[in-house]
């Protein structure tokens, strides 16, 4: 019977980008989250700037349209949505009734 011994074991580590779009876990959600302080600041943000954050960030290339949806969502997170602003003129002459 043969024996087999292991006397050095080089091992090297290569780290590769995930450069790709459609990646499972960086759906709309995700990148609103992770942009949610950003867009707090500055809700002008350009969906260009949440792609390069991705991608600086993360490795992680998205397309422009989800940016943009994600930022959207974002915006009334910070802002709320405007159908609670459409009920101000009710509330308005309750308040005046």
């Amino acid at each position: 019977m043969d024996t087999w011994q292991i006397r050095t074991s080089i091992q090297t580590h290569t780290y590769h980008e995930i450069i790709h779009e459609g990646h499972a876990n960086v759906d709309e959600e995700f990148i609103s989250t992770d942009i949610l302080s950003k867009v707090h600041s500055d809700s002008s943000i350009k969906p260009k700037a949440i792609q390069d954050h991705f991608k600086d960030l993360y490795g992680v290339k998205i397309s422009y349209q989800k940016a943009y949806r994600a930022r959207e969502r974002a915006c009334q997170i910070v802002d709320g949505s405007h159908e609670a602003y459409a009920l101000l003129p009710k509330y308005c002459k309750e308040v005046q009734r």
